[in-house]
């Protein structure tokens, strides 16, 4: 699946606030405007809060003519709302539901619309999803990808004639009749290894994510990738969202690990954190594939492997290529300029830090973090979840152990080696008797932690990783001579 086109059309979308009366005074703003002055005022005015102004784009095009009369010609007009209504606003603020708010002028039109529907009742039908309702690009508002059937106008291949006054499906759900054209999705789907979770969730779980009909994004998505994804993976208004002990992460390839009691939660990201990962802002496609793959959560490629591809060698060239750039075997096609910058790691050293060498995961948060580089913990608490009292258990265990308040479970025996830390309250006794492991900046020195001495990474220097002779770490850094 290439995403460099959905993610050149990204655009994250507000989310609709439906309850709050600062938009219904913006809304009255634009309420009276002619469509030439549309657009600017949603932007300029916040309305763009309640209605992403690139759906009013008064450069498409065609026009739907009622918006000569203004936004109220099918919203509400603010000012006429009583004073303390309690009711609960329609959708978009609009005055009637569709189709019946549509039908209000084409009915009045005496056009017969039903030759152009394939004869098909319209009581219930959305108009939206097929037709945008404010401009576009395609004769009669249509949007700009149509499904295959619907582009050609077969109607029949999807739809048999109505029975009752309602549409009836060519199969016996809207899957299989997904899967009576798709066989290719079908069988690959079967023998995947790691699927969505939505696709054995109903028998209509296509059209959760595609419009079986037309939309505005590329692959008749309903809306743009992120919205998509973030819209069941971010925690709707009024659920808790699980605490950090409620996060799994992707396994080793290869290495097996029992599933998590509340592997359910796991769905839910903290995108609000301090630190973000970039990939997770750009697009939840360049790291999983919607649909499944050979690895765990729909990954891409292992977790290492999918890391190192942007971080390795790679780094610089998809910095500085002016072109899209291939990754993880082509699966994407990175478009130029999608990352500013991007560290660089260096894991071909001699001596390798041995998570780093199985999966970045164990250190780092995939999407978000209120710690730097992503981090699960400060540095110091994530290097002693392994290094200090847990070392022993982490080496013996036979079973998957749970660090850093559940959010990493280390698979059992998954290092060959671990050097324990005796420390005196779990901070002093490294390197030296009542030396501490991390301290706080002072007037005489910088804050330190163990990164301040050693590579998390890899270095030439030797196992201990240091990144300087001890000597010069010492007397450089914190005891000058």
């Amino acid at each position: 699946m290439r995403i460099d086109t959905m993610i050149r059309r990204f655009n994250v979308s507000c989310d609709f606030i439906r309850h709050s009366a600062s938009v219904l005074i913006l809304l009255t703003a634009c309420a009276q405007l002619p469509a030439a002055q549309l657009q600017q005022t949603v932007i300029k005015d916040g309305c763009s809060k309640y209605q992403d102004p690139k759906t009013i784009d008064m450069q498409k095009k065609f026009k739907e003519p009622a918006m000569e009369k203004g936004c109220i010609a099918c919203h509400l007009d603010c000012n006429q709302l009583p004073a303390g209504n309690q009711q609960e606003p329609s959708d978009y603020y609009l005055k009637a539901k569709e189709p019946a708010l549509c039908l209000e002028c084409h009915s009045a039109s005496k056009k017969d619309l039903a030759p152009a529907h394939g004869n098909q009742p319209l009581g219930n039908s959305k108009c939206s999803a097929c037709h945008d309702p404010h401009t576009s690009n395609t004769p009669k508002l249509l949007r700009e990808f149509s499904h295959g059937p619907y582009k050609a106008r077969l109607c029949s291949a999807c739809h048999p004639a109505a029975v009752n006054g309602k549409v009836q499906l060519a199969a016996a759900d809207v899957n299989q009749l997904c899967y009576d054209c798709h066989t290719d999705f079908k069988e690959v789907m079967e023998g995947t290894k790691s699927r969505h979770k939505l696709l054995s969730q109903n028998n209509r779980s296509c059209v959760e994510c595609h419009d079986p009909h037309a939309a505005n994004q590329e692959y008749v998505l309903k809306k743009p990738v992120q919205d998509l994804c973030l819209g069941c993976h971010i925690a709707p208004a009024g659920k808790t969202t699980p605490s950090s002990q409620d996060r799994s992460m992707p396994s080793p390839e290869g290495v097996n690990t029992s599933e998590r009691s509340d592997e359910r939660n796991a769905q839910y990201l903290e995108l609000s954190s301090k630190h973000v990962h970039e990939p997770a802002k750009k697009s939840c496609l360049l790291c999983h594939d919607a649909h499944g793959s050979e690895f765990p959560k729909e990954l891409r490629a292992p977790v290492r492997d999918l890391c190192m591809d942007c971080h390795g060698p790679n780094s610089e060239k998809i910095v500085q290529s002016s072109e899209a750039f291939p990754l993880f075997g082509g699966l994407v096609s990175l478009p130029p300029k999608t990352f500013e910058k991007l560290t660089h790691l260096e894991l071909s050293n001699k001596y390798v830090h041995e998570p780093a060498n199985v999966s970045c995961a164990f250190c780092h948060d995939a999407h978000a973090s209120d710690y730097p580089a992503e981090l699960y913990a400060p540095v110091q608490d994530v290097c002693l979840a392994c290094h200090g009292l847990n070392a022993e258990r982490i080496i013996r265990s036979e079973q998957p152990v749970q660090l850093l308040g559940g959010r990493v479970t280390l698979p059992p025996n998954i290092f060959k080696a671990l050097t324990m830390l005796n420390l005196v309250n779990g901070q002093f006794g490294h390197p030296t008797t009542k030396h501490p492991v991390y301290a706080p900046a002072t007037a005489d020195r910088p804050a330190f932690s163990c990164i301040a001495c050693h590579d998390s990474h890899s270095t030439p220097t030797g196992p201990k990783r240091l990144v300087a002779r001890q000597e010069e770490l010492c007397y450089s850094r914190c005891h000058k001579m």
